[in-house]
């Protein structure tokens, strides 16, 4: 019996929603999302406790990122940024620069009395999102021949690395 084994792993992740809902603003709760393919890498260590049950753990960097569609992006001239920011994000400038009086609403919230906003191009906010994953799992062989079938289970511990929103309308985008 190899007790020990440290192998490297690495699987694609495919981040969506089965429900509806928005951690960037209450107004992009019905709106449509769109997740992206991202990688999860990282190392594992396994110990055999016997032929049929192991212990596992390890560490993973798991980036995930989805895209809220159907906003539309326009420059509020006159209006203090506050009153029509982001519940759920804090833009992180200590200085005016050119994004701090540019605003997003849901095209969903849309009316046909704000003719200017419909010249509007249709515009997407990504969400970028990277966690250090630790997890701590129970392995049990239920099949252990040629071909086996085994019942995993466990828990994760993750630490929020990256966090970053942006803004992409064709040619613009904001960091």
């Amino acid at each position: 019996l190899n007790r020990w084994s440290i192998p490297p792993n690495a699987a694609p992740v495919d981040f969506s929603s089965l429900g509806e809902g928005s951690s960037i603003d209450p107004q992009f709760n019905n709106g449509s999302k769109s997740g992206e393919l991202n990688m999860s890498y990282g190392i594992k260590a396994s110990y055999a406790i016997n032929k049929k049950l192991s212990v596992r753990t390890g560490i993973n960097k798991v980036n995930l990122g989805y895209n809220t569609n159907n906003v539309v992006l326009y420059r509020s001239v006159g209006f203090s940024s506050s009153s029509s920011s982001l519940r759920n994000v804090s833009s992180g400038n200590s200085n005016n620069s050119s994004s701090d009086n540019i605003s997003v609403i849901s095209g969903e919230d849309l009316s046909t009395s704000s003719p200017e906003l419909l010249a509007a191009s249709n515009t997407s906010i990504n969400q970028s999102l990277g966690y250090i994953e630790v997890p701590l799992e129970m392995k049990y062989a239920l099949i252990n021949r040629k071909f086996g079938m085994h019942m995993i289970g466990g828990v994760s511990t993750l630490l929020l690395q990256d966090n970053e929103i942006s803004i992409k309308a064709g040619d613009f985008e904001t960091p």
